[in-house]
């Protein structure tokens, strides 16, 4: 068996990254992002919104390489050391690259997980950044010693279009996927344990085949094509066009700012020109209420209003300052990570 270690999460102090990565030799750079990505939405860390309610097994076989493992909150592997500095819960891929000339068996079993865990994860939990990484650690535990699956047709015709994601039944037994996927000869993806359709969907992921909780009938996405050449699609485009979000890309809001209809509208999408144009709208309205009112006081060159109007643009370009240099200090999913922290704990004292 040719295997090496493919992990991903972090541990108290440092960051999410691929913390056990494959060696340049075994898999190429390239190939490497490929599996990352894959990685990565299985514990949806790019949105982050709330604990995943179940283990997301994912299997992926490209070109002379697969990739087997699960994502899920690390807790689920083990007792301790399964929380950052904060003591926000942890979530993390954890998987084996296997070179297909060697593959007999995968180990379905959460013991070998857990195992792995034991072995390589918590004696790295409090390292310092420069040891937190490994590249070309060989797979040390036999699967042997836990359940495994082998090849085997359950006839559930996956599919193998790279430029279509495929939503099968949630009846589908997750072994049996598993099983499926590995008696394919083409090039395939699976994953289980998905909350939302629009993430299986999601292009960047490269989800050929999917497993979408309290979807109970096949669906499939193919991605649009322009001038003979398939592009990525929006998932939006197969949404009803209502007010309803796409969970894993809200929609901007979009306001005219009071007085200013020759504002670039390209401005309206940053979050900074979102909050601040409310921020203004209140303060305009208050100040043409103030005018009204009082036209003699509000003759002066400056009004306690646009005085209050200023502020409030002032406190906002301050906090934006702010998390800016947070994000350069700390890194973009780190900095959000601790914001989400802070409200919460901000929501917590208010409440009592």
């Amino acid at each position: 068996m040719k295997a090496q270690y493919f992990i991903y999460t972090r541990n108290s102090e440092n960051d999410y990254k691929l913390v056990f990565s494959p060696s340049d030799d075994f898999c190429s750079p390239e190939r490497r992002k490929f599996f990352l990505m894959q990685a990565r939405g299985s514990i949806n860390i790019d949105i982050y919104p709330s604990d995943l309610k179940t283990p997301r097994w994912l299997f992926s076989h490209q070109g002379n390489l697969t990739l087997f493992g699960v994502g899920l909150m690390n807790s689920a592997l083990s007792a301790e050391c399964n929380t950052d500095y904060t003591g926000t819960p942890v979530r993390g891929f954890f998987g084996i690259l296997l070179d297909n000339t060697s593959i007999e068996c995968i180990p379905f079993d959460l013991d070998f997980f857990k195992e792995i865990y034991a072995k390589h994860i918590i004696s790295l939990w409090y390292a310092p950044k420069d040891e937190f990484k490994k590249k070309g650690a060989w797979v040390d535990i036999e699967f042997e010693q836990f359940n495994t699956i082998k090849a085997t047709s359950f006839n559930l015709s996956l599919n193998t279009d790279s430029n279509k994601s495929a939503i099968l039944n949630n009846s589908v037994k997750e072994n049996e996927l598993m099983a499926e996927a590995m008696a394919t000869m083409n090039d395939v993806s699976v994953i289980t344990g998905l909350e939302d359709k629009l993430h299986a969907y999601d292009s960047k992921y490269h989800y050929m085949n999917a497993i979408v909780i309290g979807i109970n009938i096949h669906e499939e996405h193919i991605y649009k094509k322009e001038g003979g050449v398939i592009l990525p699609k929006n998932p939006e485009d197969d949404q009803p066009k209502d007010n309803k979000e796409n969970p894993y890309k809200p929609k901007k809001r979009i306001a005219p700012e009071v007085g200013n209809s020759n504002r670039d509208s390209s401005s309206h999408y940053s979050l900074h020109n979102t909050d601040e144009w409310k921020n203004s709208h209140d303060a305009d309205l208050a100040e043409f209420k103030f005018r009204r009112q009082y036209p003699k006081e509000s003759s002066s060159e400056v009004s306690p209003i646009s005085e209050l109007k200023l502020r409030k643009r002032q406190e906002v370009k301050e906090v934006i300052k702010l998390v800016h240099t947070l994000i350069n200090k700390v890194g973009l999913e780190e900095a959000i990570r601790l914001l989400h922290h802070l409200i919460k704990s901000t929501d917590e004292n208010e409440r009592r």
